[in-house]
């Protein structure tokens, strides 16, 4: 039986991109640097969460 390890990412984003993006890359190195075999972000880690954001966070 192979193993794998899974690194699943939680962060605080807001309505900076750039930051979001960035914050997110940190977490992927991190991970990566543990021997994460796979990295699961959350659905909307660049962007708040919302209808309302989508026209502007979606381009």
């Amino acid at each position: 039986m192979s193993t794998f390890h899974l690194a699943l990412v939680q962060l605080e984003v807001n309505e900076v991109k750039r930051k979001n993006v960035e914050r997110a890359v940190s977490y992927i190195s991190s991970a990566k640097e543990h021997n994460a075999d796979i990295i699961a972000l959350p659905e909307c880690f660049n962007s708040p969460y919302g209808i309302r954001n989508n026209l502007f966070f979606f381009q």
